[in-house]
């Protein structure tokens, strides 16, 4: 018995050593950290007679903490070493530091010459092989793993030659593995030689290959309640996690499931879990996974349903109102129903919000459509939802959304649902303008063929007569040309010269400071009555006109409708040039346009249409001659053939 005791220890000895390349001592620390010595197994120990002798410091690493110690050779203790002496030796190598000492015997050989191959061990552990057919035995093989890897796990070692480095040829097979050929089987000899053609055979591995793509996943159900109701009926618990390992699905069975003692006879708290681990673990994090759930057995239910929601209650504002986009009833622009795209607007407020019980789980609040994907909120938990009308700008309705559990326990929660208009004007025809003969460029009329569209004022009709507002003065804009901040953006896009041109590129931009401007007002419904035309004074700071939409209002306009739209622009009458125009508009609602700005330009020489109008007539009278001189020709020949008849 004692002689198998120790035949045990010394093949975990092996164990270890095959393990670790290095075979460390370590003695108690000194002042400095650990004092430590270690074998460099990568080195030989057996050495041809009358060859060089080594040098055994390097087979010797010594650390005192994480710092390396030079050995000297004092400190080591050659036994009667002799290379041109066949026989064994013992190396022993002694370190002292403070009152600390490690020491290490290292057995070497001297041998007439070198007959032994290569040894070649497994330094990271396989897993246990499994039967194959045929009783053949299968390792199982990580697909995240490649065939590099699998050679790093060989430890290849000569004593003659020290560590001999892997190579494919030693790995014969290796070279058909497919790591995507899942559940597959590939046979991998492995042998080594070292130079004198000695040969170490490690023998045949047979990798199985296990598909290991991703983790493993368990997912719970939050939609499940987790407390029941004392000698009720008990829980599926395997309704309450879902695993998937890769793409699939795995069951979820009894077994599987600990139930932590879970009693529903008694009242009292449990945690239920459910373990999943791969058949083959190669990774404890990526191949093993487990979800746990608190549940509770209580006396009764007397708690009512929580009741969450999605951007509603977050969204109130000071008044506690939740702001809701107004929408036209009528036919929409684009063909479609207003009050049609009102009840969609609706349905997406009602599906924000969610119920769940404690003893229930989650409350349906939605139904499906018969024959269809669609799914809608049931309205009998919204009361007063059928007196919302978002037609109504500024108008406030109460909607109450109202829940009750099995045991009629009641949660209800309040919204003012406050109909607003919250879509800025957009312009219309903004685009660049070309002009020739500036004479015919009238500023208010060209101005105004820009026009203005709002939501809620197109729809009710009131649009047409729009404030607008003109601030003139030649010197309000300067060109600003892109920095090289913006241009070096593009530079990978483009080519050095196209970033030239580029450069050449500029953005009217207004001057900052005090300016006097001529202004011009007039309604768009009627151009030629100028309500105002006057000089005053504005302030641009930071490329803007400070208090802007202040300024009709302290030139004693009213806007009527709340919509009102301001030009401003360097445009000068009677004069050939590059104009800009910059557009800025708000509504009655508070709601800004973004600024838009167009360039005006006036050449010289007839327009375009007075071209085509001069060509066209031109043609038309060239046709007229010629039908008329056919038809002259035609009557004199006519007249000739009757005379000479």
């Amino acid at each position: 018995m004692k002689r198998v005791y120790v035949f045990v220890i010394f093949l975990f000895s092996l164990l270890l050593i095959g393990v670790n390349n290095n075979v460390e001592v370590k003695a108690q620390g000194s002042t400095s950290g650990e004092l430590s010595i270690a074998l460099n197994e990568k080195l030989p120990t057996s050495f041809i007679v009358n060859t060089t002798a080594p040098d055994f410091k390097n087979y010797f690493v010594v650390k005192l903490g994480t710092t390396v110690q030079e050995i000297t050779d004092s400190q080591i203790d050659l036994g009667g070493f002799d290379i041109a002496a066949l026989g064994d030796y013992t190396i022993t190598a002694t370190v002292t530091v403070d009152a600390a000492t490690v020491t290490l015997a290292v057995p070497v050989k001297v041998i007439a010459e070198d007959t032994e191959g290569p040894e070649i061990r497994v330094v990271k552990a396989f897993l246990e092989p499994i039967d194959g057919e045929g009783g053949k035995k299968l390792t199982p093989w990580d697909t995240s793993e490649s065939m590099v890897q699998f050679k790093e796990r060989f430890f290849i070692w000569d004593a003659v030659e020290g560590q001999i480095m892997a190579t494919d040829s030693m790995f014969l097979g290796i070279e058909d593995v497919r790591l995507n050929q899942f559940g597959e089987v590939f046979s991998i000899w492995i042998e080594a030689q070292d130079s004198k053609g000695n040969l170490g055979v490690y023998g045949e591995i047979n990798l199985l290959v296990i598909n290991t793509i991703g983790s493993v996943q368990i997912e719970v159900n939050k939609d499940l309640p987790v407390e029941v109701v004392v000698n009720t009926e008990e829980p599926d618990f395997t309704k309450y996690f879902k695993i998937t390992d890769n793409i699939y699905e795995i069951e979820v069975t009894d077994e599987i499931i600990r139930r932590g003692g879970f009693d529903i006879t008694k009242v009292g708290t449990y945690t239920v879990s459910v373990i999943y681990q791969r058949e083959y673990v190669f990774d404890r994090v990526r191949d093993i996974k487990r979800e746990q759930i608190v549940f509770k057995v209580i006396e009764a239910d007397v708690t009512p349903p929580e009741i969450t929601t999605y951007r509603i209650v977050d969204e109130l504002n000071i008044n506690g109102q939740l702001e809701w986009p107004y929408q036209y009833y009528g036919e929409l622009m684009d063909g479609r129903n207003g009050e049609d795209v009102a009840n969609a607007s609706l349905e997406t407020f009602m599906q924000r919000f969610r119920a769940k019980d404690n003893v229930d789980g989650v409350i349906e609040t939605t139904k499906a459509v018969d024959n269809t994907d669609q799914v809608v909120a049931i309205r009998d938990f919204f009361k007063g939802i059928e007196n919302v009308r978002l037609d109504q700008k500024d108008t406030e309705f109460i909607i109450v959304f109202e829940v009750t559990d099995k045991a009629g326990n009641t949660s209800s929660l309040e919204i003012k649902l406050l109909v607003v208009d919250d879509v800025a004007p957009i312009y219309i025809d903004y685009g660049n303008k070309y002009y020739r003969i500036n004479n015919n460029v009238k500023l208010v009329g060209m101005l105004n063929t820009i026009k203005l569209e709002d939501n809620y004022h197109s729809y009710n009709g009131d649009s047409e007569s729009v404030l607008k507002i003109v601030l003139n003065h030649k010197d309000l804009f300067e060109q600003v040309q892109l920095s090289y901040h913006d241009l070096e953006k593009y530079k990978d896009r483009f080519t050095e010269e196209e970033l030239a041109e580029a450069a050449k590129a500029y953005n009217y931009m207004l001057k900052n400071g005090t300016h006097t401007v001529k202004v011009v007002a007039f309604r768009s419904d009627d151009e030629s009555n100028i309500l105002v035309n006057k000089e005053i004074e504005i302030v641009v700071e930071n490329r803007k006109v400070t208090n802007l939409f202040q300024i009709h209002e302290d030139l004693g306009l009213d806007s009527k409708n709340g919509l009102v739209m301001y030009y401003i622009t360097n445009f000068e009458d009677s004069t050939n040039g590059e104009f800009a125009i910059m557009l800025d508009a708000k509504d009655d609602s508070g709601n800004i346009a973004p600024t838009r700005t167009l360039r005006v330009v006036v050449e010289n020489g007839p327009t375009l249409g007075t071209i085509l109008l001069v060509i066209n007539a031109g043609a038309i009278t060239i046709f007229a001659a010629a039908i008329g001189v056919y038809f002259l020709i035609k009557k004199v020949r006519i007249k000739k053939k009757e005379s000479e008849a």
